[in-house]
């Protein structure tokens, strides 16, 4: 993956052009390519910071290796949709948002609306 560095953040355009033909090269496991570009999509209606709300920080990084992208670069780091998230409501409570999401902060269970969107 690019750190991020030398990435600048793709149009939709030139997105959608990048995944049709990085789907055409894919070697892997399709289903993991599936997760890491739906991630990547809904990721920049959310913001990244609400995307971590949905999955772990592992599975972001490897959705970001997947598809070599930096998912900072290429998402907000909170969209639009961010604000009908219970996740990102919840999040927007805390004092620490990155305990919340490594699990650090047990007096907040994660339910099960916690990925649903109003």
């Amino acid at each position: 993956m690019d750190s991020g560095k030398n990435q600048v953040r793709l149009s939709d355009e030139e997105l959608f052009s990048y995944i049709n033909q990085y789907i055409k090269d894919y070697k892997g496991y399709m289903d993991e390519l599936e997760n890491a570009i739906g991630a990547l999509i809904v990721g920049r209606h959310l913001g990244w910071k609400p995307l971590y709300i949905l999955h772990s920080i592992a599975t972001i990084k490897k959705y970001q290796v997947i598809l070599h992208l930096d998912f900072k670069v290429q998402m907000p780091e909170v969209g639009a949709k961010a604000k009908s998230l219970v996740g990102w409501k919840i999040a927007q409570q805390v004092s620490n948002f990155w305990k919340l999401v490594s699990g650090q902060t047990p007096e907040i269970k994660k339910t099960k609306d916690w990925k649903m969107s109003d």
